[in-house]
């Protein structure tokens, strides 16, 4: 059994604009992102917002650990399977 509580990955009421263009960015291969941040792109305008940045960051550590995780789950199931449990929490 493996158990990882984690937060979501960054979405905060900032990047809901950039989804609402993802149809937009699709057709046109632009970017979404860019079209709804006065054309910055999303690390220069992370630094303008000292908090929201803070944020991404710890998002980004979150993932950094993804990998691990995802090679514990499929060494728990399967062909692999070993009997290790995991206990993960954040």
């Amino acid at each position: 059994m493996i158990t990882v509580p984690l937060q979501m990955l960054h979405f905060t009421e900032h990047n809901q604009p950039a989804f609402d263009e993802l149809a937009w960015a699709v057709r046109t291969n632009g970017n979404a992102w860019k079209k709804t941040h006065e054309g910055l792109s999303q690390f220069e305008w992370l630094q303008r917002d000292p908090k929201e940045e803070h944020k991404f960051s710890k998002a980004m550590q979150q993932v950094d650990g993804l990998g691990e995780i995802f090679l514990l789950a499929l060494l728990s199931y399967g062909p692999f399977a070993c009997s290790a449990r995991v206990f993960i929490s954040s």
